[in-house]
């Protein structure tokens, strides 16, 4: 009866402390698609670093389709740095014009916008909003906007001519509550990115890719030996 139930406690015991592994320090992801390569390649194994930027964890239980579970972060060592390979939920779930946690949908870009940073694409200069930063609102950076404003505010939003409503009331700046990221893919010419898909909030972010554990060619099903503890840099 002792051996069974030291078995039984082991038993417990090990999936506590995977558990918590997973939880607090790493989390491992195979990546599908080869919108990061060369860096990453179709078919890695990654280890995605949670403690480096602080563990994130789910403070709350409801998991409904209009709302995104209430998060906090433990403290970490240091802040997303440009430059960085990150791991992070896609931002939408069920409709592609409102910003929502998609828990089961996971991203790996590179983080090239940081908060307060302006980036430049084809249609013009890109501002990265930071928490606590008040900026005008037009009629022209409305659009950019939106999407990043409702998620902040749960609020309706609207253009009238060349006014701005935020439930009905006309509104000429908006001070930003969150941290905003600009995330997109070393292979530039196939990722779904910040490009498309608008830039990244900071409860969304998972952790750091740090290392790649494993790899197989997801075509010939062959094991890539050369690329095992391989740093992501």
């Amino acid at each position: 009866m002792k051996s069974i139930l030291k078995f039984i406690l082991y038993i417990i015991l090990s999936l506590f402390l995977a558990l918590a592994i997973r939880l607090f320090l790493f989390n491992f992801y195979m990546v599908p698609s080869d919108s990061m390569e060369p860096t990453i390649l179709s078919g890695d194994f990654i280890l995605a670093n949670k403690w480096i930027y602080g563990a994130r964890i789910f403070t709350g239980l409801k998991f409904d389709k209009d709302t995104d579970p209430p998060v906090r972060y433990m403290r970490g060592n240091r802040c997303i740095r440009r430059d960085d390979v990150v791991v992070f939920n896609f931002p939408y779930r069920d409709r592609w014009d409102t910003i929502r946690m998609n828990l089961e949908k996971i991203f790996v870009k590179r983080c090239i916008g940081l908060p307060g940073d302006s980036v430049y694409v084809i249609s013009g200069t890109w501002y990265i909003p930071s928490a606590g930063t008040t900026i005008a609102l037009t009629p022209r950076n409305y659009k950019l906007y939106k999407k990043n404003i409702v998620y902040e505010t749960k609020a309706v939003i609207r253009q009238n001519d060349s006014l701005i409503y935020l439930n009905d009331k006309l509104i000429h700046d908006y001070t930003f509550r969150t941290n905003w990221y600009f995330m997109a893919g070393d292979n530039i010419i196939n990722s779904q990115d910040s490009r498309y898909i608008g830039l990244i909030p900071e409860a969304y972010i998972i952790g750091k890719a740090s290392m790649v554990l494993a790899s197989k060619d997801l075509q010939t099903g062959k094991r890539r030996w050369n690329r095992i503890f391989k740093w992501i840099k």
